[in-house]
């Protein structure tokens, strides 16, 4: 499998998603905690450490807050950042693309959400079709990709799980 490289600013969010579980906030101090912040098992971490220096990775950080992914406030020699609800989003749809695609076992999605809701419907439809879900029908999604909890994850934020209903298929 060929491996994907990402920007430097996709990596900070990546890294930044996988740090912080279901909390979405992280302090840190760039300065004093740098070396022990890019210390971990994961490639990516590693991946950072080895390729980016201070600088990219506030550059990084800026252009994530500009493009309204993260929420930075400063205190002190202190950063504090937190993913926004785009931020999640972001993650969310990386972490799906990056589960592998299998030949045993795929998901699929169905749904009828109501006209009242036509603002979360259209973007769930879209956020299925970037993340490249193949449309059966209009309400009916499938991927070859075992993504069952991060598809729940999402119908949570987005409020719309009494329309949606998720299934593990077998193929």
């Amino acid at each position: 499998m060929p491996q994907t490289t990402y920007s430097i600013s996709q990596e900070v969010l990546f890294t930044l998603g996988r740090l912080v579980g279901k909390s979405f906030t992280l302090a840190f101090d760039f300065y004093r905690f740098r070396s022990a912040y890019l210390k971990g098992g994961e490639p990516s971490v590693k991946q950072l450490k080895k390729n980016l220096n201070e600088v990219r990775i506030k550059k990084a950080i800026r252009d994530l807050a500009r493009n309204k992914y993260l929420e930075s406030q400063k205190i002190g020699k202190r950063l504090m950042l937190s993913l926004t609800d785009k931020g999640q989003m972001a993650v969310l749809r990386y972490e799906i693309s990056w589960q592998t695609k299998r030949r045993d076992v795929g998901t699929l999605i169905v749904f009828d959400i109501p006209e009242s809701q036509r603002l979360g419907r259209d973007h769930f439809r879209r956020w299925l079709k970037d993340c490249d879900f193949k449309m059966i029908q209009r309400s009916v999604w499938f991927t070859d990709r075992d993504v069952v909890d991060h598809l729940q994850q999402l119908v949570k934020q987005l409020r719309l799980s009494s329309w949606i209903r998720i299934f593990s298929v077998k193929l």
